[in-house]
């Protein structure tokens, strides 16, 4: 494999920046660049100046060692601390460049991790999500990746598949063998039903995990002027969006994020829907039921000082089968919407009692109460999901009394799904995987 490099901290002016090298040729390398040798000796740190092509010197840097495989690659590795101007960083990385490093692809370190068994796909997602961690909640998640829970609990359920499987194939190719246990369908339907049980529920909460991972969506939706852009601000405590008493104010999506009681939630404050709109407008009330369909959670604003619309009862339609709530803004002045819902102003209510009606309704299970182990991207869960509706074939087809040996595929199938979780896939997944990393890990 060829020697790679990267910068692994922010592309900025900072303190100082850490340049990583990994590869065979990483000590040969940085001794093409260094005035002092540099020994390869692993754990050990060492000071030495960087020099140009003509012998110039660049800049006096740390470097820190690890010599394979007892490094975060598996590959031998030396980190250059230098100065933290980005035009010194890059100068350094050019001059690895030259002497026959190339550089590295978004999380190509942790692949090579990877690829390298230091780690399992498992793993490298927690590495990921720690890095991107946005509240408490996330990071316990991501930690529980790192330590092993996960990888432990996923091990179990293909074990489990696997012994189940060989059982099955010796009974149909050595019938005359009397070690294995003889799996008929009621023993099948049995086990398999326990087994789906656990994978149900860890895909349950799996879900809920990457929500608590990437944040809950929160779309505000409502006529113009009921006072949605005034709610999001008062929410994020700044003003990110235009408020005036000009209806249509907001013809496209204002978005912002914050974190409450260790949870993140991403509110998206959407043009005002209303049947006579221009041109604009329309364009903006597209993009509104757009995210209506994505959001976990819809807050319907309504204006509590005007009497009910047609408009509005349309809304409340549109929404009822959505996880929803009703506010009635503007209840300090007087009433007159007799709709259900939250009374609220946004010049004297507590933003609080709004927030924890919002925890209430997008938080169904407490994760705090279980062990944590759970996974937390959109492809695991996809090939949890895989695994689960193999299962559920077999179930089914089993409770027909159909033979156990037409249905060893579907359980192989649902074998490879769950091996995709470990890392046990094909290449090119894994490369789809880590251009979602950083670049420099």
């Amino acid at each position: 494999m060829k020697t790679i490099v990267a910068l692994a901290t922010a592309p900025l002016n900072c303190a100082i920046h850490i340049i990583r090298v990994s590869g065979d040729d990483a000590f040969k390398i940085i001794n093409k660049i260094s005035k002092q040798k540099i020994s390869k000796v692993g754990f050990s740190i060492q000071h030495t100046t960087i020099l140009d092509t003509d012998k110039s010197p660049i800049d006096d840097v740390l470097v820190m060692k690890y010599v394979a495989p007892k490094s975060y690659t598996g590959e031998n590795i030396v980190e250059i601390n230098c100065h933290g101007g980005l035009f010194i960083a890059s100068k350094i990385i050019e001059l690895l460049v030259k002497a026959g490093a190339t550089y590295a692809k978004r999380g190509e370190f942790t692949q090579r991790a990877l690829l390298n068994g230091k780690i399992n796909l498992i793993n490298a997602y927690g590495i990921n999500n720690t890095i991107n961690a946005t509240n408490l909640t996330s990071l316990k998640l991501a930690q529980n990746s790192l330590n092993n829970k996960l990888t432990k609990k996923i091990q179990s359920f293909i074990e489990e598949l696997f012994k189940l499987i060989g059982s099955i194939e010796v009974n149909i190719d050595y019938p005359e063998y009397d070690g294995v246990d003889n799996v008929t369908n009621k023993v099948l339907v049995q086990k398999l039903t326990q087994l789906n049980k656990q994978l149900r529920e860890l895909h349950e909460y799996s879900q809920l995990s990457c929500k608590l991972t990437q944040g809950f969506n929160i779309a505000l939706i409502g006529e113009p002027n009921v006072g949605k852009s005034s709610l999001l601000n008062k929410l994020l405590h700044e003003n990110k969006a235009i408020v005036s008493n000009i209806p249509g104010t907001t013809r496209d999506i204002v978005e912002g994020r914050i974190n409450y009681k260790d949870l993140t939630f991403n509110f998206i404050d959407t043009a005002g829907i209303r049947s006579k709109a221009n041109v604009v407008e329309a364009l903006g009330i597209k993009k509104t039921y757009q995210e209506l369909k994505k959001a976990d959670l819809v807050l319907l604003v309504l204006d509590a000082s005007k009497k009910n619309s047609k408009n509005e009862e349309a809304l409340i339609k549109k929404i009822k089968s959505k996880n929803h709530i009703v506010i009635l803004n503007k209840s300090d002045l007087p009433r007159k919407n007799k709709s259900q819902g939250l009374l609220f102003s946004c010049k004297k209510s507590k933003v609080n009692v709004l927030m924890d009606l919002i925890v209430k309704n997008v938080k169904s299970k407490d994760l705090n109460k279980t062990d944590m182990a759970y996974l937390q991207s959109a492809d695991q869960i996809g090939s949890l999901a895989k695994a689960i509706d193999q299962i559920d074939k077999v179930i089914d087809k089993a409770k027909e009394r159909q033979p156990i040996d037409l249905l060893v595929e579907h359980l192989h199938q649902c074998y490879d799904s769950l091996n995709e979780l470990v890392g046990n896939g094909d290449l090119d997944f894994l490369d789809k995987l880590f251009a979602n990393f950083c670049v420099g890990k």
